[in-house]
């Protein structure tokens, strides 16, 4: 499990749903009942063993809850790629008391959601308590983070998996079933990175499913509340200052000929799959405008700039090479509420332009939102839709033309993450 001798020793970390069990399709409540996989959860286990077989992709050690529809997606996918598997009752689901193992109309009936449900109630009498369950998801990861550096597979559970997402963004969950959610559909994954010289965790992709047909996923998904606001988080096609490894922060760079077919092959894709928007919205800086502009014209929406989208303001700092940015030594980055470069913006700085920005847009109809604009923006308007203070050290995955879908459903006062860094367009045609 060890790193390159010119790297620092990180831990690379994939969490994994099970795959679609009997619990899941015939509408029972699981718990830590036992319920093995349906077919298609096999299925589903076994697609996302060959995809990873395929792109080369594997693990030093696996570890899985013992409950059998994790068990057993587990055991499909290590047979696979020649891995070790243990087991840890860490990871099994929720105990959820006297709900587990009865259908769902059944347990709405015998056991009725009370009108308000605390983080320390007993879930149905004698299962365990929001706040418990976020003790053991905690728990769960600092044991792998007891482990050496490496490359860990784990699979378990969604509600377990939640807190175990809450835990890593250093976020407690909220009462009520409100706040915040991060739901990972079957055999859907999220990959995390862990560096511990710098106390840093990056989430680099949520919700990949692309071993999955998704227009067969796609359509078993629940009907919305129709008030619900729909965001798409759009980074920009790769520009000349990306090209140019160059900290642009406000200083205006066009597209690349890359970049351009990066947005092209998004707009196909979105095309294929009847995706739209009711509007868009762009930074004014000509790397995200632009596009903004071929993605647009290509789905035939309307177009508005909006510069509350602009980049980070790195101030003196905007337009220099990496080079030349290590050679300045008066830059506090960890300070959130230091301006960047002089006279550029600190972290609170942008936290609250893009906190503004969340307000406004919750001001607006419901409806679907396409934002164009940039990594750092970006990343600070997920830190304020979630609830993260800007000295939170987890950052978000943001590459060129990457998107990143969450909504807000305001009657449940819910802000849900439904994937990061989706950049399957680029996947699936490589430039």
């Amino acid at each position: 499990m060890s790193s390159p001798s010119n790297a620092p020793p990180v831990y690379h970390i994939t969490l994994l749903r099970h795959g679609e069990s009997v619990g899941n399709a015939e509408g029972y409540h699981q718990g830590q009942a036992e319920f093995p996989l349906t077919e298609k959860g096999r299925a589903q286990a076994q697609a996302l063993a060959d995809h990873w077989l395929a792109n080369e992709i594997t693990f030093d050690q696996a570890i899985a809850s013992p409950l059998s529809r994790a068990r057993e997606t587990a055991e499909i996918i290590t047979a696979a790629l020649d891995i070790p598997l243990t087991f840890d009752p860490l990871w099994m689901e929720r105990d959820n008391g006297l709900l587990a193992g009865l259908p769902h109309n059944v347990a709405a009936e015998r056991y009725p959601i009370p009108d308000f449900v605390s983080l320390y109630q007993p879930i149905a009498q004698t299962g365990e308590s929001l706040w418990e369950l976020f003790l053991r998801g905690a728990r769960a990861v600092e044991t792998i983070m007891r482990q050496p550096p490496g490359r860990y597979l784990i699979v378990s559970h969604g509600a377990l998996l939640n807190m175990a997402f809450h835990a890593i963004l250093g976020a407690t969950p909220h009462p009520n079933f409100q706040g915040r959610i991060l739901p990972l559909r079957n055999t859907a994954h999220s990959r995390l990175r862990y560096n511990p010289q710098e106390g840093q965790w990056r989430l680099l992709s949520h919700n990949e499913r692309s071993h999955l047909d998704s227009t067969v996923e796609s359509a078993s998904r629940p009907e919305l509340p129709p008030d619900t606001h729909h965001f798409t988080l759009l980074r920009h096609g790769e520009s000349v200052g990306n090209a140019e490894k160059k900290l642009q922060g406000q200083a205006d760079y066009p597209l690349t000929e890359r970049g351009r077919e990066q947005a092209r092959l998004l707009a196909a894709r979105w095309g294929a799959e009847k995706i739209t928007f009711d509007k868009a919205i762009t930074s004014p800086l000509r790397r995200a405008h632009e596009t903004a502009q071929i993605i647009t014209e290509g789905l035939g929406i309307p177009l508005e700039t909006d510069p509350a989208w602009m980049e980070f303001d790195w101030g003196e700092l905007n337009g220099l090479t990496g080079e030349q940015v290590l050679q300045r030594g008066d830059i506090q980055w960890n300070n959130p509420y230091f301006p960047i470069g002089g006279d550029g913006e600190s972290h609170w700085d942008v936290y609250l332009r893009a906190g503004r920005s969340v307000q406004d847009l919750l001001d607006s109809p419901p409806g679907r939102y396409l934002i164009v604009a940039h990594g750092a923006i970006l990343s600070r308007f997920l830190f304020a839709a979630l609830g993260l203070a800007p000295q939170n050290r987890i950052r978000f995955g943001f590459e060129n033309t990457a998107f990143t879908k969450l909504r807000f459903i305001p009657d449940r006062h819910l802000w849900v993450l439904d994937n990061v860094n989706d950049h399957y367009h680029l996947d699936i045609q490589p430039l």
